[in-house]
């Protein structure tokens, strides 16, 4: 389980480009709900491996996310963006 915390937020290269392909609604509710996950831990978050709770997944109307968190070092680490239905 992923422990309750202030996460700082790190984008990789993939992701980054994968967010500015978005279009702007989806991208300000990807980016809302992110920022929003990382001061409260709460907010549209699954888990993605029932065998390592670090990868999740963020989903929001148009958009979705792969994260990693990394409790040792706060970081929570946004490796894709992808566009949703």
């Amino acid at each position: 389980m992923i422990p309750v915390m202030t996460w700082k937020i790190r984008w990789d290269r993939a992701a980054l480009y994968g967010f500015y392909r978005l279009s702007m609604s989806a991208a300000e509710r990807l980016d809302r709900s992110l920022l929003r996950f990382a001061a409260t831990n709460r907010g549209p978050v699954e888990r993605v491996s029932p065998y390592d709770p670090r990868r999740l997944v963020l989903v929001v109307s148009g958009a979705g996310a792969y994260l990693f968190a990394d409790p040792a070092s706060g970081v929570l680490v946004v490796t894709r963006v992808f566009r949703r239905g």
